[in-house]
């Protein structure tokens, strides 16, 4: 994934949290639940709408794990995952 993917991927997320923080700012490995930005549900069903929108990917039911969605590298992850076809 580019810089410039990345910086999308954290606009997403800070968007979707509703969170002031500046995207320069926003650690890949911060985490997005609990003690890091403690996204809920309805924060997460908003990125992944959004992820899929600007990435052009489908996520399958499957890879609704938290583990998937833990940080930006790992929303990267998956990304980079649906784009080759795995």
């Amino acid at each position: 994934m580019t810089e410039a993917e990345f910086d999308i991927l954290r606009k997403l997320v800070l968007g979707a949290a509703k969170s002031d923080l500046c995207p320069a700012d926003l650690p890949l490995d911060l985490a997005l639940f609990e003690d890091g930005l403690g996204m809920d549900s309805f924060a997460v069903v908003d990125l992944v709408m959004g992820v899929e929108g600007a990435f052009g990917v489908q996520f399958r039911e499957a890879d609704f794990v938290v583990e998937n969605f833990a940080d930006i590298r790992a929303i990267a992850a998956l990304v980079g995952r649906r784009r080759s076809g795995n």
